[in-house]
């Protein structure tokens, strides 16, 4: 039986990335964020999101990619982790697709970015998968004392 899942595609400077759609729990327009000193560079602000304080990442920063101008069109995803709720600012929402799996090709072997588990390759555009549990997993900074 072949397996289908639905997936946001998302643009992130040149690059289309395809996010389960079962982690996203709503896009917003960017709002005013509460900035916190002394963190690191990928922490964009906080957010009071239904009086719950959301920490809110430069998916560009997570990725280590250069940092796409923000302006007031900008998406933030909200998404849902075993860690909790977070918020991530990407360059722009395209749609929700659905993947099949055999559309999905293996990536290349990079230890460097284990959170990325899958490609794919389409006549006019092409994405990858980002897994966000093995983004969050991964980065270097520690995310408890966030969430606490």
């Amino acid at each position: 039986m072949v397996r289908n899942t639905n997936h946001l595609k998302i643009r992130l400077n040149n690059y289309c990335i395809l996010i389960l759609l079962q982690h996203v729990h709503t896009v917003l327009p960017v709002a005013k964020l509460e900035l916190i000193p002394h963190h690191a560079s990928a922490l964009a602000g906080i957010l009071n999101f239904h009086g719950q304080a959301v920490p809110v990442y430069h998916l560009s920063e997570l990725i280590n990619d250069s940092m796409p101008e923000y302006d007031l069109n900008t998406p933030m995803l909200i998404c849902t982790l075993s860690i909790g709720l977070i918020g991530l600012l990407a360059s722009e929402v395209v749609e929700v697709i659905n993947v099949r799996e055999e559309m999905i090709q293996k990536p290349p072997v990079n230890e460097a970015k284990p959170y990325i588990t899958g490609l794919i390759e389409k006549e006019k555009w092409s994405a990858w998968i980002l897994d966000l549990e093995k983004l969050f997993k991964t980065h270097h900074f520690s995310l408890e004392e966030i969430h606490d």
